[in-house]
């Protein structure tokens, strides 16, 4: 994990690296924002993790890029006042313009969390609930106007893009990998509670949640294999046991994200 001094940026950043980071987060929020508007459901959108994933993705984004515009504003509008006497240098101020990026670790903290969470509805995604969509898996990303597209690839690869390549001064610890699973395994009481005490049903097929490895209303229940119901609306295993594999998994790949952030952050360190 990153060490003490991977939190102390002392690598100025130029304008060419706020643009970047700018037009990474501005299209992820975009393609973020037209997923979920263009499958929007009502109420039940905010049964969804995709949703509720992307919802939180946005927010950690569009906080991350509000707090680096502040950031590179105040050296910007610095750069320009000491300018203002040297002709020569107001032409280059926009261009020789270098600014610190001093988010708080606590955010930092927020917005690994969130990253994870994406990542989670990326992952089940690509592995679970294309392969089984009756479109078939191209069909499951491209229908309704590449909306699912948006939501479950684009939106969560540049999300992860941006953790990886400008989150660089999060000083991370293990139990940070396991504080960033506290939102997918909430959201699966979330979803049981809707379940079992507001009666909500979902799909076509009124399943007891919102996606067919949830699914605990199956055959397979909570404990059992069932592998022969393997269908859209379940995949024939305890759902216990898929959430054991499924948070080992992601502590995985949170491990993976932080190893190549602290990569990132001991190359930029030492320009």
């Amino acid at each position: 994990m990153a060490n003490d001094s991977m939190l102390e940026q002392k690598t100025p950043l130029t304008a060419r690296e706020y643009a970047t980071r700018t037009a990474i987060r501005t299209i992820a929020i975009i393609a973020s924002v037209y997923g979920m508007a263009a499958s929007w459901e009502g109420l039940m959108t905010f049964t969804y993790f995709t949703n509720l994933s992307n919802l939180m993705i946005c927010v950690a984004l569009a906080g991350s890029l509000l707090l680096d515009t502040a950031a590179f504003m105040r050296a910007r509008n610095s750069v320009d006042s000491a300018a203002q006497q040297d002709s020569a240098a107001q032409q280059d101020s926009a261009a020789s313009c270098a600014w610190f990026d001093s988010k708080s670790n606590a955010w930092y903290i927020f917005k690994f969390m969130m990253t994870i969470s994406i990542a989670v509805t990326f992952t089940l995604y690509l592995c679970f609930l294309a392969p089984t969509n009756k479109l078939g898996f191209v069909g499951a990303y491209m229908n309704n106007g590449c909306s699912s597209l948006c939501v479950h690839a684009v939106a969560p690869l540049l999300a992860i893009a941006d953790f990886v390549l400008f989150d660089y001064r999060f000083r991370s610890t293990r139990a940070h990998l396991y504080v960033s699973t506290v939102p997918p395994l909430a959201y699966v009481a979330y979803a049981a509670m809707l379940s079992e005490f507001a009666g909500v049903r979902w799909g076509v097929h009124a399943m007891r949640a919102p996606y067919n490895f949830l699914n605990y209303g199956a055959p397979a229940g909570w404990f059992g294999f069932a592998p022969q119901t393997f269908n859209a609306t379940t995949l024939g295993v305890g759902v216990a046991y898929l959430l054991i594999v499924f948070t080992l998994i992601f502590i995985g790949v949170g491990s993976v994200f932080l190893a190549l952030k602290d990569a990132r952050a001991r190359a930029i360190l030492k320009e």
